[in-house]
């Protein structure tokens, strides 16, 4: 990210909008970091598994719609064969994928978990995604249309790093109100002051006597 700063400790931002995009860059790169050094180590061969999980000849299997989601359902193949996936810490609920068509991950699609159904992926190695529109420069038609025409080259890894935790930071920090943020002045604009907070000022004092 070629916006990405670092945090001001001891001087003030220049507006609120600053601030928040600070954090949401830096936060939203930690989230990324470990997938990204995987995948360039992927491209150079110099992988180690137990980094992260790979999935090859990816293809839709299907699709399920409900009120709220659009999810699909797409086929996969491991270079080593899962026995059980039901003991397995792969594919949790919410994880973050990548897809690539080419499998050189210039064309990347991402998804999240959405269903992990372990009869199914025992017995057909087939898992749940619902597409990621904030993160995707293409739209969900395309996207399919993208894996549909890949003819069993799409490349699939998946996040070591556990995205459901963080997703919902992350757009809180996007839809965050600074009018709303108590403490602006002394964060953001880096000004001091002498007044304590009324919290401190309020009587919070106890009659305990009843209880001696």
């Amino acid at each position: 990210d070629i916006h990405l700063t670092p945090v001001k400790k001891d001087q003030p931002y220049k507006s609120s909008e600053e601030y928040m995009d600070t954090y949401f860059r830096l936060l939203r790169t930690e989230c990324f970091c470990a997938m990204q050094q995987g995948i360039k180590s992927l491209l150079s061969g110099e992988l180690d598994e137990r980094d992260m999980r790979v999935y090859y000849n990816v293809s839709v299997s299907g699709f399920r719609v409900s009120r709220n989601s659009f999810n699909i359902a797409v086929r996969f193949e491991t270079i080593q064969p899962v026995r059980k996936w039901d003991n397995s810490p792969h594919f949790m609920f919410g994880n973050l994928i990548c897809l690539s068509p080419t499998g050189k991950f210039k064309d990347p699609i991402w998804a999240t978990v959405s269903d992990r159904n372990s009869d199914l992926l025992n017995a057909r190695q087939i898992i749940e995604l619902q597409f990621c529109s904030e993160f995707n420069s293409m739209s969900t038609s395309e996207a399919i249309i993208k894996l549909n025409a890949s003819n069993g080259s799409t490349v699939m890894v998946e996040s070591p790093q556990y995205f459901h935790s963080i997703r919902p930071v992350l757009k809180s920090l996007q839809h965050f109100k600074m009018d709303s943020f108590p403490l602006q002045s002394e964060i953001v604009e880096a000004k001091l002051s002498d007044k304590a907070p009324d919290y401190w000022q309020e009587d919070s004092s106890i009659d305990a006597s009843c209880v001696l």
